[in-house]
């Protein structure tokens, strides 16, 4: 196992007490994989990371780095690569400088380390750039010096936090693909910390997803965004319809949809109860002879090579769907329009019991 979280708790005081940011978390974190702390500001996610690190003190709890308890470790001694959001490159330094630096600490012989650094500046795009100084390289550059400076005394595990926070749109989509490629090449166990969800299961093997100090949900980038295990999860990773109702009488109503309770042995008379379906599991047509359901095509947004079209059902029941362009443009959908549709999935929360999301496929209860 590359990285092993036990227990982990922090807490922090503030001007207004005592913030508890880290309660009890565990996961693993497996050899050679890339896996990702998702969550939004303040979920704890970098506290995780620094404490893995030793730049900050568990109040409680361990971390295994291939097995081998580091708590008692300083950051120095537990073989790790740290790159940091704002890259903390040294200003006075040249590249090959601030490449060779952790090998300079390490004592290791100055041919030896030279070579490290040529390979390094190959390996990372960055040849012929050694004798810059950091402000003279673009954003993506410096973030690539950066996390050559981090794995040229080849750690045994690479922390990332927010590693490309600090660069724009487009350059941050090449640093992402970037850094998948180059994981593929070099296979080190990697950790990085971030709040952007596509980005998380864009490159990464395994989503820890966590929210308030606490983990919602640990799985692949896929399970994570199919099978939600919270109300959180569901709402945070990918766009989500989200609708409370009551169940009636051996009933869940939604729109034109009828769900006999029978059917779920944890729902009964008056629990409140959400649906959950994602907007890619709808489907549209302006034939209304096609789908049984029939909705007003309330606006339209354009995303690219998606469009997002938000509907009511003739019942009041709003929601929106995402489909492909062409397809939009092959029915010749327009706001004002009246359609037909058909949810192909939905997942459900008793409210009443709390637990874990279920999904269950529509078709067989229309």
């Amino acid at each position: 196992m590359g990285v092993e979280v036990k227990n982990l708790s922090k807490e922090f005081n503030t001007a207004q007490g005592v913030h508890v940011a880290v309660k009890g978390v565990s996961f693993e974190v497996e050899e050679g994989s890339l896996s990702a702390l998702l969550g939004p500001s303040g979920s704890g996610k970098s506290t995780v990371l620094r404490m893995i690190a030793g730049l900050e003190t568990p109040d409680s709890g361990e971390v295994f780095l291939n097995g081998e308890a580091v708590c008692h470790l300083p950051p120095q001694k537990r073989g790790v690569g740290f790159v940091f959001q704002n890259y903390a490159l040294f200003k006075h330094l040249k590249v090959s400088e601030n490449i060779s630096f952790g090998l300079k600490l390490k004592k290791v012989p100055a041919e030896e380390a030279q070579a490290r650094v040529e390979e390094l500046l190959v390996l990372f795009g960055l040849a012929g750039l050694g004798e810059r100084y950091p402000h003279q390289l673009s954003g993506g550059q410096r973030q690539r010096v950066a996390l050559a400076r981090a794995l040229a005394p080849k750690p045994k595990v690479l922390l990332l936090d927010e590693p490309f926070g600090a660069v724009d749109a487009k350059i941050r989509e090449e640093l992402r693909d970037w850094l998948r490629k180059l994981h593929e090449d070099i296979h080190v166990t990697s950790l990085m910390v971030t709040h952007d969800q596509e980005e998380a299961l864009e490159i990464c093997d395994k989503i820890v997803v966590m929210n308030q100090g606490l983990i919602e949900q640990v799985g692949k980038p896929e399970e994570i965004y199919n099978t939600p295990a919270s109300e959180f999860v569901a709402h945070f990773v990918g766009s989500m319809n989200i609708v409370e109702t009551k169940a009636k009488a051996k009933q869940v109503n939604v729109g034109p949809y009828r769900f006999e309770t029978e059917k779920f042995d944890d729902i009964e008379k008056g629990d409140p109860v959400k649906l959950f379906f994602r907007p890619q599991d709808i489907y549209l047509s302006s034939n209304l002879k096609i789908y049984r359901s029939h909705g007003t095509i309330e606006r339209v947004s354009f995303l690219g090579i998606n469009m997002k079209v938000e509907l009511k059902s003739e019942e009041g029941f709003r929601f929106f769907a995402i489909i492909p362009q062409y397809i939009f443009q092959r029915e010749g959908f327009k706001e004002g329009q009246v359609v037909s549709y058909h949810i192909e999935e939905m997942s459900y929360l008793n409210l009443r019991e709390g637990g874990e999301i279920k999904k269950f496929t529509v078709s067989n209860y229309l």
